[in-house]
Order: C-alpha cells, then sequence, then structure tokens
C-alpha cells in the first residue's frame, strides 16, 4: 500500500496540473490514511486523462520465448540501437516516442542525420544488450556517433535510469519494431 502511495504521489508531483494542489494538501498536515485515499481518488478523478497522455509506450522490440513472447518498451522519449556484427550488413534504428517512430536505415549517414534531429539536452535510450552488439562498427564511425551525442548534449540513459539491457540468449525469435513502412524486422 505504501508502494502504490509513494508511487503516485511521485507521479502527481510531476503532473504539472496537480501540482500546486498536492504540495497545499501534504502541507496541510493530514493523517497518511486520509493523505492516501485523497491521492487515489485525485488520481481516478483528475490524473487518468494526464495519465493517458503522459505514459505513451512505444514498443520497440519482440523477445518470444518457448512458453510466452515479452515486449520491450523505450525507457524514454528518444533513442536508438546499432546492430552492426562483424561481416553482415548494418542496421540502425532511431525511436522517436513522441512522433510514435521507428525508422530503420541501413545507411548510417542517414542514421547519423535522423540522431541529430532529436531535440538538444534530451535523454537518449542506448539500446544494447548480450545480443546486440556493435563489434563490427569502426572505430571512425564511433567517434562521429560519440561527436554528435556530445554536440547535441544528449543524456545517454543507463540501468539506474531506468533503461535496461534487451538479453536475447535464450529466446525463439526476436522482431525488432519499424513504422517506417510497417513491417516487423526478425531474426532466428
Amino acid at each position: 500500500m505504501l508502494y502504490a502511495v509513494y508511487v503516485l504521489t511521485s507521479y502527481l508531483r510531476q503532473t504539472k496540473l496537480l501540482r500546486k494542489k498536492l504540495y497545499i494538501i501534504m502541507l496541510a498536515g493530514l493523517p497518511m490514511k486520509r493523505f492516501a485515499i485523497l491521492i487515489i481518488v485525485t488520481f481516478l478523478v483528475v490524473g487518468c486523462k494526464t495519465i493517458h497522455r503522459d505514459t505513451r509506450s512505444l514498443a520497440i522490440i519482440e523477445l518470444g520465448y518457448k512458453d510466452r513472447t515479452e515486449l520491450v518498451y523505450l525507457a524514454n522519449d528518444y533513442g536508438f540501437l546499432i546492430l552492426w556484427i562483424d561481416h553482415q550488413k548494418p542496421q540502425f534504428y532511431l525511436y522517436n516516442k513522441p512522433a510514435n517512430k521507428i525508422q530503420m536505415t541501413g545507411s548510417f549517414s542517414d542514421f547519423l542525420s535522423g540522431l541529430q534531429a532529436f531535440p538538444n539536452g534530451v535523454k537518449v535510450d542506448r539500446i544494447r544488450g548480450c545480443g546486440i552488439t556493435e563489434q563490427g562498427m569502426p572505430e571512425n564511425y564511433k567517434e562521429q556517433l560519440f561527436q554528435i551525442i556530445k554536440d547535441k548534449k544528449f543524456y545517454l540513459t543507463d540501468i539506474e535510469d531506468g533503461n535496461f539491457t534487451v538479453c536475447e540468449c535464450e529466446t525463439t525469435y526476436v522482431r525488432r519494431f519499424n513504422t517506417t513502412n510497417k513491417s516487423i524486422q526478425g531474426t532466428r
């Protein structure tokens, strides 16, 4: 119960619409039980519309296992994934949650152009994992990538920021979504 109250209060504190009302209620010194009930009622009455808008989700990968499937969602509004395995044609994915768009390209210059289109200073998820590698990427390309990240002042997220590593080791199939041409890229 306390964890649910913590999650709701954390969300409501970030909601511009309810920020002032919430601080006034907290300052009033209500007992915890009344405060929790008030938060839940406020959440149900006012927060539903806001939550729908603020928690857009963008599924980027589907992992198939013997007994289930699992969707991987983008943690922040922007992200990228580089598949550049030795001796294979590279694939670059750009994730744009506000536009609900996933773009896949085989061109490094198109990938860099798409990355430069992201707003300055935003959090960007760099999707990686045990089966998702950049081992075939030449060093000069890595330098170009990190120069853009530096110039655009992107904040690359990590596990501590709510991002996670995608593990493909025990999957029976992997699908990487692509909204540019409405297709799904699959492996295995």
